[in-house]
């Protein structure tokens, strides 16, 4: 799943890209697919609806997204 959605992604800039996979519930996470996610060179978050807001907030604050305004 990570895999296929990092293809989407690829086609879009890595710094200025966050792809957000939302899943049903995110206590269900297997331990591959966090581990896959905090590997990728891309800017993704696994979540799931309740902690959306939460988890994006979080992700912008703990990393460094360059401005759109400039290009790759």
């Amino acid at each position: 799943m990570v895999h296929e959605f990092e293809g989407v992604l690829s086609r879009f800039g890595k710094m200025k890209t966050i792809g957000i996979l939302i899943v049903l519930s995110k206590n269900n996470f297997i331990k591959k697919l966090l581990d896959r996610v905090e590997l990728s060179e891309f800017n993704l978050i696994l979540t799931d609806e309740q902690y959306l807001r939460l988890d994006l907030i979080q992700f912008v604050k703990s990393k460094r997204i360059e401005s759109t305004q400039y290009n790759e």
